[in-house]
């Protein structure tokens, strides 16, 4: 026996452009999300220099200065906040990415004001104090704003670079304190750097595999579907092979017992309905073979409709007639409505059209234990484009939603226990679907509607 192994398809590489848009969403949501604490932090700094100073430099400057950085960082966290409740697109990004730079540069350039400001004071204490704040506010600054890099940069830039210019242009030990400062900042531009560089690469590993989890779940619902299906299909053609198994043993054994009773029959009457058993036995046969042979076709592209000039009345009560002795056995009262005008000749495949209707009328006889079976003919020609509509409405058993959505699935039939009972291959409304068969009205209790509509048929 041989195996088939199912091929997993590889995952799908996510787009540079998407994994640049995903990277920068979770960079921006990464610094929203460090503003609580750098706000925190950067109000208590500002407070405590706002204090120190509060004597050694005009109280007005002073005031100003610290009311003006508190509102920088209570707007920033505000809009921190709203980033991060919105989840603006990826189309926004761009747009918050400049607004959040915005404030960081005002921030940036109020610390610059005051390293100028205060360091200016000619006083070892106040300067060693301002270098100090200084210092640790840019290296506090610097891990919460590393997810922006450039304004990481600036910030390091405009908080060291007045301090440093200061104190290369002093008399005594501080322009050695004006070098370091140059150092510090140089060292603290690296850390913005190489932070920048490990929050980006653990931010885009975690969005490709987030990307794969997601490709491979979807790949393994499609396997598990897949395969339902095929489990479906397999019980389907086991079901259909044990009712043609059936359908074919039943009219083979009338035939031989008819055959074999025409060989002893003596009267010519006896001769004649056994002759007549054997031949629609051998029809009803025929019949199932045809249906296998003609899904194989169709499933193989094989099957084309013709188009022959017939006559569709003709046919239709062909197929009628061929339905009322079986309908009259049951006590159903069969009928068949043409609407005029109704065309004396159309171009069609008379074979594929006598089968639709066959299938259906069969069906509608089959299921139906009494009530009424009706096929129902109109043409209709508007837009210059004629089509034949036929529907056949009986007062059977009806079907449920379940019941009609694996309907015109091959080898399926609607309720096994009725069709063992009635018989049939579960292909007839699966080959008919292929020639123009839609269902237009239903009822899971009383009555069903079906109805043919060919659209390139003219009159």
């Amino acid at each position: 026996m041989a195996r088939f192994a199912p091929v997993v398809a590889p995952a799908e590489e996510v787009p540079r452009d998407d994994v640049e848009d995903r990277v920068r969403q979770e960079m921006l949501a990464l610094f929203s999300r460090n503003a609580p604490m750098a706000t925190a932090a950067a109000i208590l700094n500002t407070c405590v220099i706002g204090y120190v100073m509060r004597g050694l430099v005009p109280g007005v400057l002073v005031g100003c200065w610290v009311i003006g950085q508190i509102g920088c960082y209570l707007a920033r966290l505000v809009a921190a906040i709203a980033y991060l409740k919105r989840s603006p697109p990826a189309s926004e990004q761009r747009a918050w990415e400049r607004a959040f730079s915005s404030g960081v540069l005002l921030q940036s350039l109020g610390w610059s004001v005051a390293s100028s400001v205060f360091f200016s004071v000619d006083e070892a204490v106040p300067r060693t104090f301002i270098t100090v704040m200084i210092a640790g506010t840019v290296a506090g600054g610097v891990s919460m704003l590393a997810p922006m890099r450039k304004s990481a940069a600036v910030w390091v830039l405009l908080l060291v670079g007045p301090l440093a210019v200061i104190s290369l242009r002093s008399s005594g030990l501080w322009p050695l304190l004006g070098l370091c400062s140059l150092l510090f900042a140089a060292t603290q531009l690296v850390a913005v750097r190489h932070t920048y560089d490990r929050l980006r690469s653990i931010v885009e590993m975690d969005i490709r595999n987030k990307s794969l989890v997601a490709s491979l779940s979807r790949a393994n619902r499609e396997l598990q579907e897949t395969r339902d299906a095929a489990m479906a299909a397999a019980q389907a053609k086991s079901e259909f092979l044990a009712n043609m198994s059936h359908e074919i043993r039943t009219p083979m054994t009338s035939i031989i017992g008819y055959a074999e009773l025409l060989r002893e029959a003596e009267q010519a009457h006896e001769v004649e309905g056994y002759g007549a058993a054997i031949e629609r036995n051998g029809k009803h046969l025929l019949g199932l073979i045809n249906d296998v042979l003609d899904f194989s076709k169709i499933e193989a592209g094989r099957l084309e409709p013709e188009r022959i000039a017939c006559s569709p009345a003709e046919l239709i009560r062909s197929a009628v007639d061929m339905l009322s002795e079986p309908a009259r056995a049951k006590g159903i009262d069969l009928s068949c409505l043409l609407d005029a005008p109704f065309p004396v000749e159309i171009q069609t495949d008379p074979v594929r059209f006598r089968q639709i209707l066959v299938n259906l009328l069969s069906n509608a006889v089959k299921f139906t234990l009494t009530g009424s079976v009706t096929l129902e003919a109109s043409f209709s020609d508007k837009n210059d484009r004629g089509f034949l509509r036929v529907s056949v409405r009986d007062t059977g058993i009806g079907l449920t939603e379940e019941q009609l959505a694996g309907l015109f699935q091959p080898f399926t039939q609607a309720d096994q226990s009725i069709a063992r009972r009635c018989g049939g291959t579960g292909l007839g409304l699966s080959i008919s679907r292929r020639f123009g068969l839609h269902e237009t009205e239903r009822s899971h209790t009383t009555w069903s509607r079906w109805t043919c509509r060919c659209p390139k048929w003219t009159g």
